[in-house]
């Protein structure tokens, strides 16, 4: 047979030539689009690689990548060879036919049809079941990475007595090992069957046997392998007991009476079960008969129904149910003490607080000046608008919609802080000004940290900062105010140019400067390096950008920022740790850092009750702007706070420092990527000052707290004393729970004020006040020193939602209420906090009042409730006196010349004289609002030093006093028609 090179390449004229360019075409373009989707890949790869270079932190990515392709390639080649050798096996011992049965003879025409793509469909089958199997294992490269370094816990468990470790990183392992193994089995004996009846080594419809030899011999292997693989997992199955979680109780995990007395023998008996029909099919490979093997599956069926589902339902039904807290109760002390233990709430002190209320004297007044003079004021969930409106400078910049909470040492004293960091905000540009250049090269960082006093404000309302403006102004000395890397900043941006080169980046508008406003040249360290023509590629093909390519302002030394949110940032350096939703800024030697708290989880915690993260973290505070990746979602078991994390606003630097060290669930990870954590004694100390206890694992550990500060298990079993978070009372309607509040204040039996985090508890379905509790958030050896404060259950204590309604239904309150809440001015209540104080409970508001067209929050009132007393004055200090029924408020340094007796019964006291002057004329501001608050508050004054002046018969000043009520009513109404007037505009 002779063959035409030439005559084969000759086109066909009857054929059109447009086809034979269609037929290579096609291939062209797969192969193109192959390239492309290659690239596509390679580009995510390499800027990942580029990016944890550039935070120097190149080991995740490598320590990462390498053990998933390792486990990618492993497992996935295991599943891929062991399906083509099923295959193969099968096909090769397939029997031959002299005379085809007609079942036989319809499967031929099907055997015909497959022969010439059999093998391409075996291989394409193992690649595409290898690749699932190896995508499968390469998804647990955190459960090998824990297994492989795993750290004692030094504590073993009370059943098996085994180290914790075991449960939290061995065993979660072996159960993926257990499932692999079993999924792999299982499609072997599917692929098996299917060949082996395809191509008649099993039949329906035989003369002779049902199954060759062959058959028999490759199906009982398969199934005896099975079958030990089931056994594993029975034996397995025990230890997994120990993090079942069941509702006994609400939330209860672990062994029981009936798992110890009834499932764990049960599991024990098919274990060895399993073993002994896997070994009937082992022995049915020699034996070949099908009897004893279908025996022992139908006896294993049944042992797995009588044993392991009706007895324990027998055990549970007869045995534990007619007195299920005495067989459960050395199990619920089990759930109590490691529930205690995995959230790190078994060294909470508790204490019985009485609850009382009482005027206090003069030396409680002094003794509890820390907590009086340090009542935080200003709400950082509501003076967002008022930072904006007196501090954002230009619409481009903007602070997050909430504040955060620090302190900072001012002329050798702690003073509490609102603090903020003034971002870009792209949203806040022109419309007309909007375009690539602006938005990419142009505004690309913030500028500036603004912060104020936390417990004062100005007298028209405003935040008393004593860190503002632009340039930065104040008692803090910052050196690179610059922000670049923030919860607010652009998606990416592209900064650095050549030295001498005209700078474009913006800074802060400037008056003095020709160009109107300050330019700026980055030179940090942070982001990557994309001069070269490579990387700009690269980068176009990431942030499908063409102007990357394009742009004249993308040169040699440029730089690119992406992946800038600073608790983005710490969880991508370190994936294996929950970052906190509250990020916070701090100054520290000249430079804007921010603080990101960071928690080691397991769900794997031997007999701790298991809790939501995303439900205990919800309230009405957790509205943040995090990337939705890095919202709370999973379940877990166990929690510490091990890892504070800084994150540089300049250069985007990433130090993890190891905050907990005896926490072998970080000891594991650091094994693990041995070089990315650095020990806290690099910590400076002026970073380490601003360290505060973190909230989510505060609020984690309140909700736990709610049920297990019983530690008496008949007590817990009844549920007689169970608290509740209460709800927000400022929210209308109050259905999101309250959050916890950051104040300094002293505490019973303290003698000085601590930094804390505290937060109150209402007893379940009342919401009267069951307990108040508070952990120190000061760096130091008391930090994280835990107290509750129980109140007793037998008395009605109100709780803030109580509280709230006593101050809205007060008559008087209630009425200057609606005054202020009348015509263009809005009402906003701030932060409930509740301040334990002479054996009793102390709640304070503020009161914000807003115009209603395009205004913004002032602080313009204080609420104060002690017992059934309320008061709404102008200032704290006036509030405080009123309800505590005394003439003023000792300051930190007690006015020694006061002959007060200070245990003299403050109702005895004789009434403060009336003021005999009159009031100064106020004049108009151009805020009637604020106008209105003042007129409104004058004339209350007014009217209450006219009731004191007729209790001495002073008339005199009564006359005084009516005539400034006069005056004060006036003001009022001309400032309420100055607003009706501008509503009606």
């Amino acid at each position: 047979m002779s063959f035409d090179f030439n005559a084969s390449m000759s086109p066909d004229p009857g054929q059109p030539k447009t086809r034979r360019r269609g037929g290579v075409l096609l291939p062209t373009i797969i192969v193109l689009g192959l390239i492309v989707i290659s690239f596509v890949i390679f580009t995510g790869f390499y800027t990942d690689w580029l990016w944890f270079g550039s935070v120097d932190k190149s080991e995740v990515f490598t320590t990462t990548l390498l053990t998933r392709v390792g486990l990618f390639l492993g497992f996935g080649l295991v599943m891929g060879i062991s399906v083509a050798l099923v295959l193969f096996w099968a096909y090769r011992t397939r029997p031959t036919f002299r005379g085809l049965t007609p079942e036989q003879a319809s499967l031929e025409r099907y055997r015909i049809s497959i022969e010439p793509a059999r093998r391409l469909v075996t291989i394409i089958a193992s690649i595409v079941v290898g690749v699932l199997g190896g995508l499968s294992a390469a998804g647990e490269w955190t459960t090998f990475l824990m297994w492989r370094n795993a750290t004692s816990f030094g504590i073993t468990d009370p059943q098996f007595g085994l180290d914790l470790s075991f449960y939290t990183f061995t065993l979660p392992f072996i159960r993926f090992l257990l499932g692999f193994a079993f999924t792999l089995l299982l499609i072997l004996l599917l692929a098996a069957v299917v060949v082996q009846y395809l191509y008649g080594g099993l039949r329906l419809q035989p003369k002779g046997d049902r199954a060759s030899a062959a058959a028999q011999v490759q199906l009982s292997l398969l199934i005896a392998l099975l079958l030990l693989v089931k056994a594993a997992s029975y034996w397995f199955d025990r230890y997994s007991l120990a993090t079942k979680s069941e509702s006994l109780v609400t939330g209860f995990t672990g062994l029981k009476y009936t798992d110890v007395n009834a499932v764990l023998p049960s599991l024990t008996i098919l274990t060895f079960v399993a073993a002994l029909v896997a070994l009937l099919f082992i022995v049915n490979i020699f034996r070949r008969h099908w009897l004893l093997p279908a025996l022992g599956v139908g006896l294993m069926l049944v042992t797995s129904i009588v044993i392991g589902t009706v007895y324990p339902l027998i055990i549970q039904q007869f045995t534990v149910r007619p007195s299920e807290l005495v067989k459960e109760q050395p199990y619920i002390e089990r759930n109590i003490n490691a529930t205690r233990d995995a959230y790190d709430i078994a060294d909470a002190e508790i204490k019985d607080y009485p609850g009382s209320v009482s005027l206090p004297s003069k030396k409680v007044l002094e003794d509890n000046v820390g907590t009086l003079s340090n009542i935080r004021l200003l709400d950082p969930a509501l003076v967002s608008p008022t930072y904006n409106q007196l501090q954002q400078i230009r619409g481009y910049y903007s602070f997050n919609d909430r504040l955060d909470i620090d302190r900072y040492n001012l002329g050798g004293e702690d003073r509490g802080s609102v603090v903020a960091v003034r971002e870009i905000n792209l949203a806040g540009i022109p419309d007309g000004q909007r375009n690539w250049t602006n938005d990419k090269a142009v505004y690309t960082h913030g500028y500036g940290f603004v912060s104020a006093y936390d417990n004062t404000a100005l007298s028209n309302g405003q935040p008393d900062f004593f860190e503002s403006d632009i340039p930065t102004t104040g008692e803090l000395k910052i050196d690179q105010p610059r922000v670049y890397f923030g919860e607010l900043s652009p998606f990416y941006s592209i900064v650095g140019a050549p030295k001498g080169s005209t700078p474009v980046e913006l800074d802060y508008p400037d008056d003095a400067s020709p160009t109107g406003q300050k330019t700026n040249t980055y030179d940090g360290t942070g982001g990557v390096a994309m001069g070269s023509l490579f990387n700009r590629l690269v980068f176009a093909t990431k942030f499908q950008d063409a102007n990357i390519l394009l742009s004249d302002l993308v040169n040699g030394d440029s730089r690119i920022l992406w992946d800038r949110n600073p608790a983005a940032r710490v969880e991508k350096v370190a994936p294996f740790l929950t970052v906190d939703q509250d990020p916070y800024p701090v100054v520290v030697e000249g430079r804007i850092k921010w603080i990101v708290d960071a928690y080691t989880t397991s769900n794997d915690y031997p007999y701790s009750s298991r809790v939501s993260l995303a439900d205990a973290t919800s309230d009405s505070s957790t509205s943040r702007n995090l990337p939705p990746g890095l919202q709370p979602q999973d379940q877990l078991n166990y929690m510490r706070n091990s890892v504070k994390a800084v994150v540089d606003a300049y250069d985007g630097t990433v130090t993890l420092y190891q905050w907990d060290k005896s926490d072998p669930v970080l000891q594991t990870w650091m094994k693990a990527f041995p070089d990315i954590v650095t020990p806290l004694d690099k910590m400076s100390p002026s970073l380490l000052e601003h360290v505060r206890y973190p909230q989510d694992i505060f609020k984690v550990q309140r909700t736990i707290l709610s049920r297990y500060h019983v530690t008496d298990a008949a007590t817990f079993y009844n549920g007689t004393d169970v608290w509740i978070v209460p709800f927000d009372p400022t929210l209308n309607p109050a259905q999101v729970f309250q959050p916890p509040y950051y104040l300094t204040l002293q505490m019973p039996g303290d003698s000085k004020p601590e930094f804390s985090l505290t937060t109150a508890f209402a007893p379940q379905r009342r919401q009267t006040l069951a307990a108040f509790m508070q952990v120190n958030s000061d760096p130091g050896e008391n930090y994280g020193q835990m107290q509750v404060l129980q109140l007793p259950s037998n008395t009605t204590i109100p709780g803030p939602q109580q509280v709230q309604n006593n101050f809205e239904s007060d008559p008087t309150v209630s009425s200057q209420l609606s005054l202020l809440r009348r015509g263009g001015s809005e009402v906003e209540l701030g932060n409930l906090l509740s301040l334990p104080f002479n054996d009793g409970l102390l709640y304070v508001e503020p009161v914000y009042i807003r115009a209603t067209t395009d205004g913004y929050p002032l602080l313009r009132k204080v609420l104060v409730g002690y017992g059934s007393n309320v008061a709404l004055e102008d200032t704290l200090d006036v509030a405080l006196a009123k309800v505590f029924n005394i003439g003023a408020i000792p300051t930190a340094e007690p006015d020694p010349g006061t002959n007060q007796d200070p245990d003299a019964d403050p109702g005895t006291n004789p009434a403060p004289e009336p003021s005999a002057s009159a009031q100064p004329e106020t004049p108009a501001t151009a805020d009637p609002a604020a106008d209105l608050a003042r007129a409104l508050s004058a004339a209350d004054a007014a009217f209450k030093a006219g009731q004191d002046a007729l209790r001495v018969q002073d008339f005199t000043a009564y006359d005084r006093a009516q005539k400034n009520l006069e005056a004060a009513l006036a003001r009022a109404l001309e400032a309420q028609a100055r607003i009706e007037a501008g509503s009606a505009a």
